[in-house]
């Protein structure tokens, strides 16, 4: 049965050929697979070899951005099984296909497969929002197919940055008009621009939340416990409107018609003349309120809960499922709510929907600019409304964003660490915009001497001979307003009179100006440079509190001064040995203290009464001081330092006291005078000679200028004299101490080897 299917295939195999059927089969594609995106301009086309009659196999390739191929790009044939497509339109989605050549014979197409090339440059460094120093790498993904790319960099997009001049967190914004705008914030702060920033004196120190101006000449903020302040043209001052609890938001819908509303569903409504309390029917905490007219009022907060007043009762509803953090209306029919977890919800005049960003940040504000809309959050994040759908673009902050406010066109902004931008607008055309273009090969580009605590934006994009990619969104970040201090850490004591100041790298600065003043104001201040990131300083005075901070120069602007720091120097010695109440001191001590560095002299006192009513003084330029004489046995003595720098000086040491040993000393066994060490200078093999008025046993010490003891041997004394041959050949030459010891009481002659 086998050998007749055989013949079948083989007899339906000839009557093909016969019938002029190809011998070769159409290629498969490999890859880019069927459907690939972001590929790159220039392109390897790939697919598997086929086989057929011939000997050789040519390959033909077609691709075109039209699936019916009506005016394909046609490839020479080749052998290979892969060819580079350069050249390819941005964005543009392409079809592809091959078939073989078999001498005359030829195979029908393959699958027709397609891809999409990239349009934008992948740029990953600096990160959107991040700080940086002020020579930085913009720095993106790199591209097979281009001959360049183009950045694009200036100090102003959509928001520019402000600086009111505090670090206190923004908590909301307000817009009367292009010359009159600002914010409330921690601490009872607000704050206003009327042609340069100003402070007010809020009459509080309560955390304001909201703010809302009626006009230039009516405005009322509110807080914290209750807390109302109203301003009237002139002055803030407080007012009482039965509230206890915190007060998140305030809106007028004219002079006469406003709410105020807070914790626990608290709401008061202002007449004109008198607040009174008003039901929402629920005890959710409300975040924000919205007066279209007496009649149309809304109120948004917790867990997505929405009330509604009518000009007689409120309504509530919760078409949310997250806490709603704000409000906008741009009329009765469009109204807007965002909040925590990235929620937004719509209102159509008479419904909400909620909508899903794709982003889960907190949502504090949100702000229309006629049918541009901005919504900003947590940690910077900011969503544009271009008329049909969000979408994130940068804000120039990675710090919290509280408040946002729109009026007549201008636009204010505010969040933590006192972070301000106003509204500018489309941006990248300011004086100092510039575009760099760099060679294709390349991956990053180098910008240096930027302007110190300004926001700069760039985008980037790419281009051959045939095409150039649309920019990429625009990202942001901040140049470091000044360096970081790094050691001695803030509030230090107990500082030496030379210390190294020193600060963090500051990339691309060069040269720094150090200031140091005994007070913080900084008046008749000193000022040394330096071009590194640490300073030398000496010659301060003793117990004195210094301050200090450092700014960076470059060749077009100087940084502001860095926070300021403070040390206190040394004031007092530290004794070091003999430790305080040591006994069984020998009788020629050596004293020992630590040292302080930029000390030249240490006065040392010396006295067996602890008023030292009598003391031996000694001036020593090292930290030690040794005994000139035996001290009297079993006696105690006192003894204190201090430190002397020009005509300045410490306080003195605490006072230490130690007792000398008891009992018979080596000076007691050992005429002094009868102990000689000869020959001297010697070789090194020498004789110690003594007379001994006891029979005992002592130690024969050799020691080095260092203090090491190169030879030690115990030896026995008889009364009357005594000589120790020592030989101690191929000792360095120098000069030597022999020690005649017994316990700690010691004997010393000096000895020359050469």
């Amino acid at each position: 049965m086998k050998n007749i299917y055989l013949l079948a295939f083989t007899l339906l195999m000839s009557v093909s050929v016969s019938f002029g059927q190809s011998r070769v089969y159409a290629p498969e594609l490999q890859y880019p697979e069927n459907g690939a995106v972001d590929q790159m301009p220039e392109v390897e086309l790939n697919w598997n070899a086929v086989t057929g009659g011939g000997m050789v196999i040519q390959y033909e390739v077609q691709i075109s951005t039209d699936e019916a191929f009506t005016n394909p790009v046609e490839f020479p044939l080749t052998e290979v099984t892969a060819l580079d497509a350069p050249g390819l339109m941005f964005g543009a989605v392409y079809y592809w296909r091959v078939r073989a050549h078999d001498g005359d014979e030829v195979s029908d197409w393959s699958e027709t497969w397609s891809f999409s090339v990239l349009n934008v440059v992948d740029v990953y460094s600096p990160a959107d929002g991040s700080e940086v120093n002020p020579e930085v790498d913009i720095m993106w993904r790199p591209v097979t197919g281009v001959d360049f790319y183009e950045i694009m960099v200036d100090t102003s997009y959509s928001w520019t940055q402000v600086f009111p001049g505090f670090a206190t967190a923004i908590k909301a914004t307000f817009v009367v008009d292009a010359n009159n705008y600002g914010g409330v914030g921690e601490d009872g702060l607000i704050f206003y621009y009327d042609g340069e920033w100003k402070i007010a004196e809020s009459g509080t120190t309560k955390d304001l939340l909201g703010v809302y101006f009626v006009d230039a000449d009516n405005g009322w903020a509110v807080g914290k416990t209750g807390t109302v302040v109203h301003y009237d043209g002139t002055s803030w001052t407080s007012v009482d409107v039965g509230a206890t609890k915190d007060l998140n938001a305030v809106y007028f819908a004219d002079a006469n018609n406003g709410w105020v509303v807070g914790k626990s569903g608290v709401i008061y409504y202002y007449n004109g003349t008198e607040w009174t309390q008003q039901d929402a029917g629920t005890t959710k905490d409300f975040n924000a309120v919205w007066a279209i007219s007496s009649t149309d009022v809304w109120a948004a907060g917790k867990s997505g809960t929405i009330a509604h007043y009518d000009g007689s009762v409120w309504t509530s509803d919760t078409p949310g499922s997250k806490d709603f953090m704000s409000l906008w209306f741009n009329s009765a029919t469009d109204g807007w709510a965002v909040g925590k977890s990235g929620r937004v919800a719509h209102y159509d005049g008479t419904e909400w929907t909620e909508e899903t960003t794709g982003i889960s940040k907190v949502f504090y504000g949100v702000a229309f600019n006629g049918t541009e809309g901005y919504i900003v959050g947590q940690t910077g994040t900011m969503l544009q409304y271009d008329g049909s759908s969000w979408k994130k673009v940068t804000s120039g902050t990675n710090s919290d964003i509280y408040g946002i406010w729109f009026a007549e066109g201008t636009g204010f902004l505010g969040g933590k660490y006192g972070a301000a931008y106003t509204y500018s607008g489309g941006g990248f055309d300011s004086p100092y915009k510039k575009i760099y273009k760099v060679d294709g090969s390349l991956t990053s580009l180098n910008l240096t001497n930027l302007f110190f605590g300004s926001t700069y934006y760039y985008k980037v994009r790419m281009g051959h001979s045939n095409d150039t990619c649309v920019w990429g969104a625009p990202v942001s970040f901040r140049v470091q307003r000044s360096p970081e201090l790094k050691s001695p850490s803030n509030g230090t004591s107990n500082i030496a009179l030379k210390i190294l100041l020193s600060w963090y790298e500051f990339e691309g600065i060069h040269r720094y100006n150090v200031q140091i003043s005994d007070n913080a104001d900084f008046t008749g201040a000193y000022t040394y440079s330096s071009d590194s990131t640490s300073y030398m300083l000496s010659g301060m005075g003793f117990g004195k509190q210094y301050y200090w901070h450092v700014k960076a120069l470059q060749a077009t602007d100087e940084s502001d001064w860095s926070e300021t720091w403070s040390f206190t120097t040394v004031n007092s010695v530290n004794l070091v040995a003999p430790a305080d109440g040591t006994t069984d001191v020998n009788t020629c001590p050596l004293l020992e203290w630590e040292a302080i560095p930029g000390v030249s002299e240490y006065e040392v006192w010396f006295d067996v009464d602890e008023n030292f009513t009598n003391p031996l003084s000694k001036i020593e330029s090292n930290p030690t001081s040794q005994c000139q004489s035996q001290l009297e046995k079993g006696t105690d003595y006192y003894w204190k330092v201090r430190a002397i720098v020009a005509l300045d000086t410490s306080d003195w040491s605490p006072v230490w006291k130690f007792t000398t040993e008891s009992g018979t000393g080596i000076d007691e066994m050992v005429s002094i005078s009868s102990v000689s060490v000869y020959p001297n200078p010697s070789n090194g093999s020498f004789t110690v000679q003594t007379n001994s008025l006891v029979n005992d046993v002592i130690s024969i010490q050799v020691v080095d200028i260092t203090g090491k003891i190169i030879y030690t041997e115990p030896v026995s004394l008889t009364i009357g004299k005594n000589s120790f041959d020592i030989n101690l050949s191929g000792l360095s030459s120098g000069y030597y101490q022999v020690n005649l010891r017994k316990g700690n009481s010691v004997i010393t002659k000096k000895l020359m080897i050469k």
